[in-house]
């Protein structure tokens, strides 16, 4: 299948709702595209459904049809490998990989499959750091396939498969994000994690698509968000975002492979995040805590940013990217899924240094409009993060709000058992933060500058006159986003 140039590998839309058992071909003058069909169901449940907004006639007309044999439950990702074979990632953490044979025009079939379950061997976790081996499936939601002919090279992205929200907790291990790299020898394939104790939502959103850049060895990955519009909501079991969600982070694979390996068999690995240090949970007599990076707690125990680690936020404010694509000119872009009517608020203070994590009871800008905000529209958006041979990381906002990153020192953190939440917004009493909070350190204002407007989208409608320009989703990020 010839590449298109801006189009290195095809995706899927975001899957934890769809259903679908068949592949699709698509057959065009310019090549063959499969993607997944017969879906039940939209990701964004509630929304409306959007028209279509083109600006020129599409260069593309498509004729589908079914690629027959091809035996799928949720798709999530697919991608032609080096070796020729259709390479399908499912939700329920299977990875298919189909022989496929041209019979005539526009019919194509499965004439062989192999099928991993080597995602589904990395141990589960509940939030309070516990392993918790009655959860055998993770939910993968990335797939990157490299490599040779000979020897192809996976790069997969998993994390738990418990959804909550609506109904209610889990227990979901919100710090169960893994990035893990797959390889074959003489046949048989062997999985080695590179990262571990990525963010993990309470809902759906995970640690998504992925782009590697060879030209510097970086593997680019696309973050879900914990929150439906930066504010812990009902129907998003009242997480907050933690320091490394919703944004496009790095991953430096020369310092993570340089690294030696721990574990052996289905747990070695190379990098765990390095997490805060929970005051809810009692460390070993080193000093460290035996379940990290594992069990998010609410965010107690949520991963930091490390100044020169090998995992940093490369752009911030997306609600839930679910795949980037690199050009050959290495130009990024990615796709952000818009925040849900009814699911959830802007933060307090949303707009100013002040912005916090606290629960706005209401949830205002769920299904009403504030002060300064209309109501969130569920638009989906499409987003030119930069050139990667001149952008400066961090740079490019994509209009989701994240307090724990916009405001470190005063942010707070909010945590719910289920029934009850406190706002925690002090390292001492009943209810503190952990004792070395923030996860990053505060941002430092540009010299000779007030510090600017906090991480506030701009793409809603509102009311009244947006109150700085420079805080509009693709404008230059406001210190900290």
């Amino acid at each position: 299948m010839p590449a298109h140039p801006c189009l290195p590998r095809f995706q899927l839309p975001q899957t934890s709702c769809h259903e679908t058992n068949a592949l699709r071909l698509h057959a065009s003058p310019k090549g063959n595209v499969y993607h997944a069909a017969g879906f039940g169901r939209g990701w964004r449940r509630g929304a409306a459904p959007q028209p279509a907004r083109t600006q020129a006639p599409a260069a593309f007309n498509f004729t589908p049809n079914d690629l027959s044999g091809a035996a799928l439950t949720n798709p999530t990702s697919l991608q032609f490998g080096p070796d020729g074979r259709l390479y399908v990632a499912q939700q329920d953490g299977l990875i298919k990989v189909f022989t496929v044979k041209r019979n005539k025009a526009n019919d194509y079939a499965v004439t062989a499959t192999e099928t991993m379950d080597l995602i589904n061997q990395i141990p589960n976790h509940d939030d309070n750091g516990l392993p918790n081996p009655a959860v055998a499936v993770r939910q993968v939601t990335g797939l990157l396939v490299m490599g040779t002919a000979a020897a192809p090279l996976l790069y997969v992205t998993s994390s738990g498969s418990r959804i909550g929200g609506p109904g209610g907790k889990t227990a979901l291990d919100t710090n169960s994000g893994v990035i893990s790299q797959l390889t074959r020898s003489g046949g048989t394939w062997a999985k080695i994690d590179l990262v571990r104790g990525l963010p993990r939502s309470e809902e759906n959103h995970s640690t998504n698509g992925m782009q590697l850049d060879p030209v510097t060895n970086t593997l680019y990955v696309a973050q879900g968000g914990n929150t439906n519009a930066g504010s812990p909501s009902v129907n998003f079991d009242y997480a907050c975002e933690f320091v490394l969600s919703a944004a496009i982070l790095s991953v430096n694979l020369t310092a993570i492979n340089a690294l030696p390996t721990k574990g052996s068999g289905n747990t070695a690995y190379k990098y765990d995040l390095p997490t805060l240090d929970d005051p809810d949970r009692v460390n070993a007599a080193n000093g460290s805590d035996p379940f990290d990076p594992f069990g998010g707690n609410n965010g107690l125990n949520q991963a930091k940013i490390v100044p020169g680690g090998p995992v940093q936020v490369y752009s911030p404010g997306f609600r839930n990217p679910y795949d980037l694509v690199i050009t050959k000119t290495r130009k990024m872009y990615t796709i952000d899924n818009g925040a849900n009517q009814g699911w959830g608020g802007y933060p307090p203070n949303e707009g100013t240094a002040n912005v916090t994590n606290n629960y706005a009871v209401g949830e205002p800008g769920s299904t009403t409009a504030t002060a300064t905000e209309g109501p969130v529209n569920n638009l989906d958006g499409l987003h030119y993060i930069g050139s990667l041979g001149s952008y400066t990381p961090g740079s490019y906002y994509g209009g989701h709000p994240d307090p724990t990153r916009a405001n470190p020192a005063g942010a707070g953190l909010y945590t719910s058992n289920g029934t009850t939440g406190v706002w925690r917004s002090s390292k001492t009493g009943p209810t503190p933060l952990p004792a070395d909070w923030p996860p990053r350190a505060a941002p430092s204002p540009p010299t000779g500058t007030t510090p600017p407007a906090t991480c506030t989208p701009r793409t809603r409608p509102s009311p009244a006159p947006p109150t700085r320009a420079s805080t509009k989703a693709g404008a230059t990020a406001p210190t900290g986003c």
